[in-house]
């Protein structure tokens, strides 16, 4: 009678999988109203909450837009902040400290005025603690683009000075200490040919910064663009300038794009970075390969990896790093067909372990934007489907390269959605953060979606070897696998484990 109750449990436990282990919406929040509300970024605050900041279209003058919500989707706060009642405040992006402090950058302007750079530092109960204003140097615009924290609550900006006459760029970044000080900058003051900073990087210790970028190549004799380059400044933790780099396409000829989106550390002194090395072929039309590259200390090209795809348009949009492996997502497809999500997995070297397509709809294009890693091997990706009228959906991915579900959301409207960021904790919740659009607004809108947790290794089977897992997630460590004493440790102890200690499906 014990075992049958056992076997029972065991099927009900498996049985509540969602459908055969397909996840299932535990909560939406939603912000919005009048107008556009869109999201830049998606972080985790260390107390237990998500940070969403982006800009509110309406009512006039745009603001910026912060929002809290706590896994549990109850909201901790909603602020929106405006210079005054002439001038708009336009979020670009955001990042979170080790104490939950959020710093949110913003173009500001008016019509007719220059713009310059505000930075935020809101509190973790929502409160203003400062706000910093940035002026171009040079010319008469500055717009940020991305910002980061150090451990030692340095704040650094980087973005692009613009001149009104030709809309040239130029790069720029600068420091703020923990009070929002202005401690050091370095504006190029070159814009020719046009540069600009769109991602800096602090490493764990502190030591290096390094910013990201693109370059200009110009025109040819007969006055045909020649794409662009990505360019590469690394800074000490003083800002002293250490070294520039800068890196092409693979091919040198013709019009060429080297574009890198993301990066990550590969510990304290390798910056991986994706994105796409793009030329034009000799029928005319752009091909591109998706690219990953490692830069060591030194700026050097350390390691790399060009996918070799049957197919002549693939790109990487984003990056995670988990116990030395290498997570990248991105697109993949043929010109004159639809396009799928492409995940690839490497080890710390870029050797390929295994890659994997996922598209729901086998009419509509579908590429990744986010990619998040769960602390037990499995991968997730986030993105649309049709960028032009698109849903949401995400994929999860076995340790194998297995797609072990997809889940799409389609928003209240007939207009684009898209995605902005992806987490995902513990206990197996996995958020998506983006914006859901209808013919006259859009709204943020953070997801949470509840998986069946029984399957904790991620290998694509339900079995004894989850069960260590499960315990641990519980706080229950030693000799505790025995959950119903019959003397042996198998799959009738992880149903209870999973019943009795809420992890249940």
């Amino acid at each position: 009678m014990h075992r049958i109750f056992l076997s029972c449990l065991w099927a009900i436990a498996m049985g509540l999988a969602f459908g055969q282990g397909e996840p299932r919406i535990d909560w939406i929040y939603t912000y919005g109203g009048a107008g556009d509300q869109i999201p830049q970024a998606l972080s985790r605050t260390p107390d237990g909450a998500l940070v969403m900041a982006g800009s509110v279209i309406h009512p006039t003058p745009s603001g910026s837009a912060t929002v809290k919500v706590g896994m549990d989707g109850r909201v901790w706060f909603e602020r929106v902040d405006r210079p005054n009642d002439r001038n708009y405040l336009k979020a670009s992006n955001q990042c979170v400290d080790a104490e939950g402090y959020i710093y949110v950058v913003a173009e500001t302007g008016g019509i007719g005025q220059p713009t310059y750079s505000t930075t935020l530092k809101i509190a973790p109960d929502g409160s203003l603690v400062w706000a910093h204003q940035m002026h171009p140097v040079n010319v008469e615009h500055l717009t940020p683009r991305s910002v980061a924290v150090g451990s030692d609550g340095r704040v650094f900006v980087c973005g692009a000075e613009i001149r009104d006459r030709d809309g040239a760029n130029s790069f720029a970044l600068y420091c703020l200490d923990s009070s929002g000080r202005l401690l050091w900058q370095d504006f190029l003051n070159e814009f020719a040919p046009s540069t600009d900073a769109r991602s800096v990087f602090v490493n764990r210790d502190g030591t290096a910064i390094v910013v990201r970028g693109s370059i200009s190549n110009g025109v040819s004799s007969n006055l045909e663009p020649l794409g662009r380059d990505s360019y590469i400044r690394k800074y000490s933790s003083t800002g002293s300038h250490v070294w520039t780099r800068r890196f092409s396409a693979i091919r040198q000829d013709g019009e060429r794009y080297l574009s890198l989106y993301r990066g990550e550390w590969l510990g304290t002194g390798t910056l991986l970075l994706v994105g796409a090395n793009t030329v034009r072929g000799g029928d005319g039309w752009m091909e591109s390969l998706a690219y990953v590259l490692g830069l060591d200390h030194q700026g050097d090209i350390a390691m790399s990896h060009l996918l070799e795809h049957e197919t002549n348009v693939s790109h990487y949009r984003d990056i995670a790093v988990s116990d030395g492996s290498v997570f990248c997502g991105g697109a993949t497809g043929r010109r004159s067909s639809y396009h799928q999500g492409l995940m690839v997995k490497f080890d710390s070297e870029l050797r390929p372990i295994w890659q994997a397509l996922s598209n729901p709809n086998a009419t509509r294009s579908a590429g990744f934007t986010n990619v998040a890693v769960d602390p037990f091997g499995s991968s997730y990706a986030a993105g649309i489907v049709d960028q032009n009228w698109g849903d949401i959906f995400c994929s999860r991915f076995s340790s194998a390269g297995s797609v072990q579900w997809t889940f799409v959301y389609d928003g209240p409207g007939s207009n684009s959605d898209g995605t902005k960021g992806l987490v995902v904790d513990e206990e197996g919740g996995v958020y998506i953060g983006g914006h859901a659009a209808n013919r006259t607004n859009a709204d943020f809108v953070l997801i949470k979606l509840r998986q069946c947790m029984a399957d904790a290794n991620g290998d694509g089977r339900t079995d004894s070897l989850d069960l260590e897992i499960v315990l641990e997630r519980f706080g229950l460590e030693g000799p505790t696998g025995d959950l119903n004493g019959d003397g042996i440790v198998d799959d009738a102890d992880l149903a209870l484990a999973l019943y009795f200690y809420g992890a249940e499906c």
